[in-house]
């Protein structure tokens, strides 16, 4: 199945489970010219200089949230927090389904641990920015390169056996279950 097949799965199923009404409208182009990444850059530096490098796998939603609404802005398109899954060289970092997201929503912010998922941001034009993938596997693998590093993709363009399988879009389901807290 295709990422944008699974990316208008999952805004089936966020509207579905009562999580709100995904506006989405599908792009052909690509939005990240080299003009556009640096406006991104710009915005986004700031505010994640603010966190330790070895925090980041720690603030991934916040993180995440943070920047959709930067890069909404800043890009003028709609940057959908998305929730799911990783695959990195066949191995799955995060493995949930429907049915984990379903159990978490039900435990609220009681659910008493980390919760084995990840966050990044799906343009329309179904590219990827992911802050922090390459940092959580750069600390956990102890490859020091990774560590700051960033994937700025086409979902077609991704390399290194990453593979992204999303699950939920928007903040609300983070909001029930008590992983972002309201500013």
């Amino acid at each position: 199945m295709t990422y944008n097949s699974q990316f208008a799965e999952a805004i089936e199923r966020t509207e579905r489970l009562g999580l709100g009404a995904i506006p989405y409208h599908p792009r052909g182009d690509r939005l990240l010219t080299p003009k556009a990444m640096e406006s991104l850059r710009e915005v986004v530096a700031p505010r994640l200089q603010a966190i330790p490098v070895e925090q980041w796998t720690d603030h991934c939603f916040a993180i995440h949230a943070t920047i959709a609404q930067a890069a909404t802005e800043g890009l003028g398109v709609p940057a959908y927090l998305t929730i799911g899954d990783v695959r990195s060289e066949g191995k799955w970092l995060c493995n949930a389904d429907e049915a984990t997201i379903v159990e978490l929503l039900k435990m609220g912010p009681q659910h008493g641990g980390a919760v084995r998922l990840h966050a990044w941001i799906t343009l329309p034009t179904m590219e990827i920015i992911d802050l922090t993938l390459p940092t959580s596997i750069g600390l956990q693998e102890n490859i020091p390169d990774l560590v700051g590093s960033v994937v700025i993709k086409h979902v077609d363009e991704l390399t290194g056996g990453i593979s992204y399988r999303p699950l939920i879009v928007g903040n609300e389901f983070l909001r029930r279950i008590g992983a972002l807290l309201e500013e």
